[in-house]
Order: C-alpha cells, then sequence, then structure tokens
C-alpha cells in the first residue's frame, strides 16, 4: 500500500466495471452512464423512445456525464436471443437399381406328329402323307410318277417318313412342291399344297404336317436313286 509524494495514479470512474458493458443496478430500473454511452443508445438498448428517457430523468437535452445514474423503469432491455439454427431437411438419395432379367429358356416344341401304320422297307418307316385320304388317281408305271390322293382342301400333308426338307417351290404341272429327303436313296414329293408350313432345311418327323391342301388333290411320289416308285409298295393307303 506504498505510494510516494508527487506519484499519479490512473483511477476508473465511480461505477465502472472494466467490461465495456453498461451496468444496470436494481435488475433494469436504472442505468450507470459509462463511457460511450449517449441519450440514443441508452433508449434504444432499454426499448424506449429518447424522449421518454429525458422525461424520466428530466434531460433537457442529451448531455450526460459518466457515473450518472439514469432512471429506465418502464423500459423493455431486450437481451439478443440466439436465433435457432436452421435445419434445411435434405432429400434422402434416391438409389435406382437396374436388374437385367433374363427372358426364360424356351425350349423347341416339335410339331404334332400324326402316327398312323407305317411299314417298314430299306430301313425306313413308311405311312400315309393324308389321314384317312383316298387315291384319286393310281400309280401307272410307264405313264405317270406319282399319284393323286384326295380328301378335301385344309388337311394336314404329312411326312411320308423321317427326312430333311430340301426343295420348297413350284415345279410345273405340280403347283407348290416340298420334297423330303429320307437317305441318300430315298426321297418324296408332296405337289399342290397351298400352306406351307416347314422351311428348307428343316428335320421332319415321320407324320409331322408339312403344308396343308388347296383345292387341288394332293401330288405325291416316292424316289428310289431318282427312278419313281409306285406308292402302294411302300405305304398302306
Amino acid at each position: 500500500n506504498n505510494i510516494v509524494k508527487g506519484q499519479t495514479l490512473r483511477v476508473k470512474p465511480f461505477g465502472h466495471s472494466g467490461s465495456g458493458s453498461a451496468p444496470v443496478i436494481n435488475g433494469t430500473n436504472t442505468h450507470r452512464v459509462v463511457a460511450g454511452d449517449t441519450v440514443y443508445n441508452i433508449s434504444k438498448r432499454y426499448g424506449m423512445s429518447e424522449n421518454q428517457l429525458r422525461q424520466l430523468n428530466n434531460l433537457s437535452g442529451n448531455n450526460i456525464h459518466l457515473g450518472q445514474v439514469l432512471n429506465v423503469r418502464g423500459g423493455t432491455q431486450s437481451t439478443p436471443v440466439a436465433a435457432p439454427p436452421v435445419v434445411v431437411s435434405q432429400p434422402a438419395p434416391v438409389i435406382t437399381v437396374t436388374r437385367t432379367v433374363e427372358p426364360p429358356a424356351v425350349s423347341a416344341t416339335p410339331a404334332p406328329v400324326s402316327s398312323a401304320r407305317a411299314n417298314t422297307r430299306d430301313g425306313i418307316a413308311w405311312q400315309t402323307p393324308m389321314l384317312n385320304a383316298r387315291i384319286t388317281e393310281p400309280y401307272q408305271e410307264g405313264k405317270t410318277r406319282g399319284i393323286k390322293i384326295g380328301n378335301g382342301a385344309g388337311q394336314n400333308v404329312l411326312a411320308a417318313a423321317t427326312g430333311q426338307v430340301i426343295h420348297i417351290g413350284p415345279l410345273r404341272n405340280h403347283g407348290t412342291v416340298v420334297i423330303v429327303q429320307h437317305s441318300p436313296k430315298y426321297l418324296t414329293a408332296y405337289g399342290q399344297v397351298q400352306s406351307v408350313l416347314v422351311s428348307k432345311g428343316q428335320n421332319v418327323q415321320r407324320g409331322q404336317p408339312l403344308a396343308v391342301t388347296g383345292s387341288q388333290p394332293l401330288y405325291f411320289e416316292i424316289r428310289s436313286s431318282g427312278t419313281p416308285q409306285n406308292p402302294a409298295q411302300y405305304i398302306s393307303f
């Protein structure tokens, strides 16, 4: 506590807190003036007009002094309130899953086979090329190469034996003709057909539909090594 004569001491104004904030006496009823205070900022701090502050304290103007206690009763000192954080809702990410669906395997369904009584000759099973048919023009050796079979239009023309389709197309005097190769030696021909149900190069089973008859009787041939044969010697009609 020692001081010397002539020493200069610095003192703060009475009531100064040193923090730079305005001291409040008795809650919000009075305010002690600190450095930097003005009538304007004090009135704003306590939510009143400058005239209200002057009237409460009998002030004729804006002159106030350090340490002066001002009546601020009736003011509404505003306390800054932190604004609530703004929460921005982000949409959930959309995940698109692409799934490749393989098509189901399709099994080849063989054409329906119309079974009929078969005769075997030279290791080949032979049957009639048309069910419930009648021969309208029989085979005549040296005069005809085949026979004609009738049973009306729209009848299925059947493979007389198992083999492979080697020709589809028109032949003179016989309209559209389907030819099936059964072995290196044997083939059969089906003429005057209207709707063809097979394709060239296709393997067919005995009794499998090859075509559909039109208005003309079916023309039918059996050839052995290129020579026309009597179908009645191979097939029971």
